[in-house]
């Protein structure tokens, strides 16, 4: 650091009066002292300001590159997904027309099974313009049990079926354990005329005698026959209104003390066998011993109507 002094030579008697009157001249030169020291310190401070500035300067384009990089691949990626995006949404509505003609088709195939079902049911229930119908009831001993520890009769319903294609509806009401009045005591067995598709086109009231046998499958063959002949003024057989009229029938058809029996076959292996005869014919009482012996020979039903016809004949 300089001396700060005044380079004018002063005798020492006149100092005090050069003091006093150079005093501005001194102030000046202090104040060029200071500047200039000042100037020096601030740029002895900026050298290493300048050298830590340029790695930092640096330092900030690098980090700027480094996200301006980031950005760029961020950018790229929210371009991939929204085309992945478009992509499954085209799929979507793509899956949703299939679903939704694959829902047609299937209501469609539904209404088709249904039908099919139906046609299936109601081809099992034909009886082609022959009257006959043969009902296999199953688990007998378990069936006559419920029916005997029941609070009261119950009975159980053959499927229906139909003397033609186009014919009456039918179905058989069997009481194992016996119907009201001869509960315990006897096998009781009825006929039902069911509210058909094609009754309008019909004879009313059903006038048909409807011959029921139970078979015994023992040598004996000594098979249980007996046959409705229709009351004409019962609602039983009247055109239906509703699902099915009253059953009408034999409440005493077998004593119940012959159907266990085992001198008889009326229930073999757990199974019981009645089949019902709709007599369009009107054939004479006198055929259905002879009757009961062609239901031996499984013979089809249109040959046991050439059977009956030749016993007829051969009987005038």
């Amino acid at each position: 650091m300089s001396t700060i002094r005044c380079e004018q030579t002063i005798r020492r008697e006149d100092l005090e009066d050069h003091i006093l009157s150079s005093s501005v001249e001194h102030l000046q030169i202090l104040a060029d002292i200071c500047s200039s020291f000042q100037n020096q310190s601030i740029t002895t401070n900026l050298q290493p300001l300048s050298i830590h500035t340029i790695p930092t300067s640096i330092s900030e384009n690098l980090d700027v590159k480094s996200l301006q990089n980031e950005l760029i691949k961020q950018t790229q990626m929210i371009e991939q997904l929204r085309l992945e995006q478009k992509s499954l949404q085209s799929m979507l509505i793509k899956r949703e027309r299939d679903l939704t003609r694959v829902s047609v088709d299937l209501q469609l195939f539904k209404g088709e099974l249904c039908q099919l079902k139906k046609e299936f049911e109601l081809s099992k229930t034909y009886i082609h313009n022959d009257g006959t119908y043969l009902w296999r009831i199953d688990n007998i001993q378990q069936l006559f049990r419920n029916a005997k520890n029941a609070s009261k009769p119950i009975s159980i319903i053959s499927p229906s079926f139909y003397t033609s294609k186009y014919g009456y509806k039918l179905s058989l009401r069997l009481y194992l354990n016996g119907d009201t009045s001869v509960r315990d005591k006897y096998l009781s067995l009825y006929i039902t005329i069911m509210r058909g598709e094609y009754d309008s086109l019909l004879n009313w009231p059903f006038k048909y005698p409807i011959t029921l046998c139970l078979y015994d499958r023992n040598s004996k063959q000594d098979h249980v026959v007996h046959t409705i002949t229709p009351d004409l003024d019962s609602d039983s057989f009247q055109q239906p209104k509703m699902d099915a009229n009253k059953s009408g029938g034999i409440p005493e058809f077998c004593p119940l003390w012959k159907i266990f029996n085992q001198e008889f076959g009326y229930v073999q292996q757990d199974t019981m066998y009645i089949k019902a005869f709709v007599d369009f014919n009107i054939y004479p009482t006198k055929i259905w011993p002879y009757w009961t012996k062609l239901q031996s020979y499984g013979l089809p039903n249109n040959i046991e109507h050439i059977k009956l016809e030749e016993l007829l004949d051969n009987g005038k």
